[in-house]
């Protein structure tokens, strides 16, 4: 098929999200799925049948007994108890619908007789037969919460146009249209059983079903220097200590050091992790592991210069050259795909690669995805938490369309609202997506660390790295650029931070809990890469709606 986007997500998306991996036997919500899903697989295969007999004898087509058997169909999964919605059955059945619409429209149908009538009707009834083929694969997948294979559907569709084509000798109205026909079938499925699981913001933040496994590896990069820092004389390369969490076997429910990678799943997307100023590889294993456990391999290298213990001290002088980190790191994960000793060999979909940052990492993801000269075009989608990002003009991100989720709390005390998220927003190209959070803060975003969970990680931590005890807020940071850096406004910089608002204010009166903001920004980061990796049609539904109706204290807007 010519969409793999499609093929891989409906690959994953029945068996996320749907309580503990653990479970004796099927969910009462999965066995619902899994009877709607062959139930709509039935009723799809039924209206194309129909539709082709009709096609073929010229007669005019009822899908009446279709529709029943559909209906009747859903009313007895529902009344077995536990299924995610009910009542969506009429949408499903409009869904399959307006698929035997289309494909007779785009097979050329209206226009067919005799043996071009004959080519169509047998192409629709093979159509039928795939869209069953699916569903039915999908089901049982479902039930046992497996990654199902679509290959023996798309097969045997493909034999069959080849049949039908050859049998009609030149006279069927379109012809080598096999995969396009497939693809229109599977998004058709896609939005079916996205309907049909119903997955909201909370299903987002429960883990996918994977286990959880981490490598901590070191990455040697001999083609660049690390600049001297303060005391520190420099180094003539660019050490990475780096940790790589990773789809392990279900029985792994949490993190296990150097546990085996997943057997099945096929190839896992790469996400490429930036921490902020004096942070580290580590500061948020929230995010990481979940990802792992949806099906990603995530890797975050410690940044030499800017990670907690730095030699000279942290500097925000280096994120030029984190941002060529952020690439190498790229270039030496699809080498450990190519290397047939490493644990990973085949099993990293190295066209499929996001990345993640979180404030000075935030501003180092963007660098990596949109500066003139540091960019890495390998990157297909962003997010950006609370990031660094009141040094970007207008046209720095001119030069790219990749897709971007920046995430931002309204008492953000390190890296200002207005400045930082709320201004990057409006200059970036669309596809974009901005999640506001409602009393988020700026540690909201990362692990938990050396602050209570009815605390302002901010103010309790955060700030002590800006403001002496005692001393006057808020500052004012002098990030001590030179005015070319990185290209200073002609390429979108503007390192003297102009724009920028002063640091740690006085606390708020009130904040969003740090619990409420990790489940909040993994819900949307999931979703976000779910469906711009993936293709996924839930994960579509949540950052374009689902998640704004859901959560009072968020805000989702974007422009596609």
């Amino acid at each position: 098929m010519r969409n793999s986007r499609i093929v891989a997500v409906v690959a994953l998306v029945a068996v996320f999200g749907l309580g503990a991996l653990a479970e004796a036997g099927p969910s009462p919500a999965r066995k619902c799925q899994a009877a709607k899903l062959k139930a709509a697989g039935k009723a799809c295969d039924c209206r194309h049948a129909v539709a082709s007999k009709a096609l073929a004898i010229g007669g005019t087509p009822d899908f009446s007994k279709c529709a029943a058997k559909l209906a009747d169909a859903f009313t007895k999964a529902e009344a077995k108890g536990g299924c995610p919605i009910t009542g969506e059955g009429a949408g499903v059945d409009g869904r399959l619908t307006s698929l035997v619409s289309d494909l007779e429209t785009a097979l050329g149908a209206s226009m067919a007789s005799g043996d071009a009538a004959a080519c169509v009707a047998a192409k629709l009834k093979a159509a039928g037969k795939k869209c069953a083929c699916a569903h039915k694969v999908q089901a049982t997948a479902t039930l046992k919460r497996a990654v199902p294979d679509f290959t023996a559907c798309d097969a045997k569709l493909a034999a069959a146009y080849a049949k039908a084509e050859a049998k009609a000798a030149g006279a069927c109205p379109t012809t080598g249209d096999a995969e396009a026909i497939c693809d229109d079938v599977q998004a058709s499925f896609a939005e079916v059983e996205a309907d049909i699981a119903d997955r909201d913001t909370t299903t987002f933040t429960q883990f996918g079903p994977y286990g959880i496994g981490s490598r901590t590896v070191t990455l040697v990069d001999t083609s660049r220097a690390t600049q001297p820092n303060g005391t520190y004389p420099g180094a003539p390369d660019r050490t990475l200590e780096t940790e790589i969490w990773y789809p392990a076997p279900p029985e792994f429910l949490n993190e296990a050091s150097n546990a085996p990678l997943a057997a099945t799943g096929g190839t896992f997307p790469l996400i490429i992790r930036a921490h902020g100023f004096s942070g580290y590889r580590r500061d948020s294993t929230y995010i990481a592991r979940h990802l792992a456990s949806w099906g990603y391999v995530v890797v975050a290298p410690d940044f030499p210069l800017s990670s907690l213990g730095s030699p000279g001290g942290v500097t925000l002088t280096d994120i030029d050259e984190q941002a060529l980190d952020v690439g190498f790191v790229i270039d030496s994960l699809i080498a450990a795909n190519a290397d047939a000793g490493h644990f990973l060999f085949g099993r990293v979909d190295t066209t499929n690669i996001g990345a993640i940052g979180h404030s000075l990492g935030g501003a180092t993801v963007l660098l990596a995805t949109y500066h003139g000269t540091v960019r890495d075009p390998r990157i297909k989608a962003t997010v950006a938490l609370s990031p660094l990002g009141c040094v970007f003009l207008d046209n720095f991100f001119d030069t790219a369309s990749t897709p971007l989720l920046i995430q931002g709390g309204t008492v953000d005390m390190i890296t200002g609202y207005a400045s930082n998220q709320v201004q990057p927003y409006g200059f970036v190209n669309a596809p974009k997506y901005f999640l506001s959070l409602d009393g988020g803060t700026h540690l909201g975003f990362s692990d938990r660390l050396l602050f209570g969970a009815n605390e302002n990680g901010d103010d309790a931590i955060g700030c002590a790295i800006f403001v002496q005890p005692g001393g006057p807020r808020p500052v004012t940071l002098d990030p001590g650029l030179p005015p070319d850096y990185l290209g200073g406004p002609a390429l979108g910089v503007d390192p003297s931070g102009s724009m920028c608002e002063a640091v740690c204010p006085l606390p708020p009166p009130s904040f969003m809990l740090h619990a409420r903001q990790n489940f909040l920004s993994k819900a949307a980061s999931t979703a976000f890469f779910e469906y711009e990796l993936r293709g996924s049609v839930s994960g579509h539904r949540l950052i374009t709606g689902r998640l704004d109706a859901e959560a009072a204290d968020a805000t989702l807007v974007f422009q596609e």
